[in-house]
């Protein structure tokens, strides 16, 4: 097993992760679409047929937000590592793709964290662009004026307030949750890493009633993020040949 750093070696790696991926990640990527498409159009519903004006406040935008990035993040991370679910598949993995732990590491990350958070951004404002500059104006000439204020929000302002670093620490720490489990368990990777996930919120939340500021949570998010993706990377080396 090569140890050095290989850029050309890394490059190879990626292109091949995208040719056994491809659909995958595609799929994944209009779905994110997707996602804000018929959260539009579900706000357009609710406000013609139901004189129902949910989806488009704050905390609505924000909470779909919130479960989209948590589900799609969760869902590409825990299938970072699905060829080393057994003994036989971590030998094939290790044999067929002879790059450093680093390179293979550093590929899913690239490819499962920061493209995904960019794809994430553009699908988000996109979504974000036609709820508010067609879906709504539209759903706005079927109701009175009196009825229902019309919202100034900006599709930019909703972004910057849903891509701060709160947002972003989430993303990173399920990320590395859910790495490590792809990595460490052979069966039920996802169940079992959301069963986790749910039992340290309930710490979490425990740990509320001490709490003071928002600030406590970030820096318990990042000792954690950083020490799972640490145990994530030292877990695949010992697969090393």
């Amino acid at each position: 097993m090569k140890e050095n750093f290989s850029l050309s070696r890394f490059k190879k790696l990626l292109a091949i992760d995208w040719q056994a991926n491809r659909k995958k990640y595609m799929f994944i990527i209009l779905a994110m679409l997707a996602f804000w498409i018929l959260y539009g159009l579900a706000a357009l519903w609710l406000i013609t047929s139901l004189k129902k004006d949910i989806f488009t406040n704050p905390s609505a935008i924000k909470l779909a937000f919130f479960l989209q990035m948590f589900g799609f993040i969760s869902f590409l991370a825990c299938g970072s590592f699905t060829e080393i679910g057994t003994d036989t598949n971590k030998t094939s993995y290790i044999l067929l793709l002879p790059n450093t732990n680093g390179e293979k590491f550093m590929a899913k990350f690239i490819i499962t964290a920061i493209l995904f958070w960019i794809v994430f951004f553009v699908s988000a404002f996109i979504g974000l662009y036609f709820l508010w500059n067609i879906f709504y104006p539209i759903a706005m000439h079927h109701v009175s004026a009196e009825y229902l204020a019309v919202k100034k929000f900006d599709t930019w302002h909703n972004i910057k307030v849903m891509t701060g670093m709160e947002s972003i620490t989430y993303a990173f720490f399920f990320h590395s949750v859910f790495t490590l489990g792809s990595i460490i368990l052979s069966k039920f990777k996802y169940i079992t890493t959301l069963l986790v996930v749910t039992l340290f919120y309930f710490g979490v939340a425990l740990l509320n009633l001490q709490a003071k500021t928002d600030t406590y949570y970030l820096y318990i998010y990042g000792f954690f993020t950083i020490s799972l993706w640490l145990i994530a990377y030292r877990k695949l080396k010992t697969y090393s040949l």
